[in-house]
């Protein structure tokens, strides 16, 4: 009868795509990729958890993500593709529901990674997406996403022109020496939470997430004291070689990154977008924040091993926390 209700068949099974469709949904098994077709680029991705070990020696529990044949890296294993290609990110049933955003991209609701806008996952699960520009991205866990990001949860996401790697964007620079640089704090208390501490609908939780107290500075995991000898804080390049920083500001407090003016740093992108025109840097200094990404070009003039020093910055008082560094060795 026109207007009447239809009643509903509790016999029936609910529709997958419509109840994983609202904020904080745990769904039993996650649901098919919609309109999925074979990819271009396809990448695998497993959670684990490790310890960062620092020059105190204290170490300190992380977890991120891996390709399963992969060591245990940190922070988590790149994804790098070219640009026009349509990617698949298959990420792999965890003991705790994780999901995987990729910041900067832009992709369907439903392949976001957002859980108030689709589901966590709790069962495998592949984002389908395309990398339609080139740039400096990123991924991470977008679940109880201040806490897991926190401990560790993000990587590099890089997409290179067509022609691929020694070139930054289509018509853009070309380089010989690449860098991937995250700051990244780590507050050791954070490691008594639980995966869902600070989440709203945590009953009876009291978790204060905006309390970050970090004694832990680092580059890609590494602190001051190691990384002169870190392969992950160190490139080697001769004179007038241009390197290709890519920047990620993984850190919670704010950065500014102070570069030795024989360096010579130019800014040509910012979160994946070009600048109006390449910039060199006022007083060779950058002030970054919370998962800003950066695409530099140094050209080194003078040999020397050229040392960047990252400040890590009270948020609110601007008060300096500590310093890490890395280094530009040139010939």
């Amino acid at each position: 009868m026109a207007g009447s209700l239809v009643p509903i068949d509790q016999n029936r099974p609910a529709d997958l795509t419509q109840s994983v469709h609202f904020g904080h949904n745990y769904p039993e098994e996650s649901p098919e990729t919609p309109g999925r077709v074979r990819p271009d680029a396809a990448f695998e991705r497993k959670v684990f958890n490790d310890k960062l070990e620092f020059s105190d020696g204290e170490d300190v529990e992380y977890w991120t993500f891996k390709d399963p044949d992969a060591d245990k890296p940190f922070p988590a294993t790149p994804i790098r593709v070219r640009q026009g290609q349509i990617v698949h990110t298959t990420i792999e049933a965890a003991i705790n529901v994780h999901t995987i955003h990729h910041h900067g991209i832009e992709p369907s609701t439903f392949n976001d990674g957002v859980p108030d806008t689709s589901f966590n996952v709790s069962s495998d699960y592949t984002y389908q997406w395309r990398a339609s520009r080139a740039g400096t991205f990123f991924y991470h866990c977008h679940r109880n996403a201040p806490l897991h990001v926190q401990m560790g949860m993000f990587g590099y996401l890089v997409i290179d022109p067509p022609s691929g790697p020694g070139t930054l964007y289509v018509g853009g620079p070309q380089y010989d020496v690449e860098a991937m640089w995250a700051t990244y704090d780590i507050d050791p208390s954070w490691r008594d939470y639980n995966h869902a501490s600070g989440e709203e609908d945590a009953i009876g939780d009291r978790t204060r997430l905006n309390r970050f107290r970090p004694r832990y500075f680092t580059i890609n995991g590494v602190d001051a004291r190691r990384s002169r000898n870190s392969a992950k804080t160190t490139v080697r390049a001769r004179v007038g070689q241009r390197v290709l920083l890519r920047h990620l500001t993984g850190a919670y407090f704010v950065n500014v990154v102070r570069f030795p003016a024989a360096l010579n740093p130019v800014v040509h992108m910012s979160d994946g977008e070009l600048l109006p025109a390449p910039t060199p840097l006022p007083d060779n200094r950058l002030e970054t924040t919370t998962a800003e990404r950066y695409d530099l070009i140094l050209t080194p003039s003078a040999v020397g091993t050229h040392t960047l020093t990252y400040e890590f910055r009270h948020w609110l008082t601007g008060a300096l926390a500590g310093t890490a560094t890395a280094h530009v060795i040139v010939t």
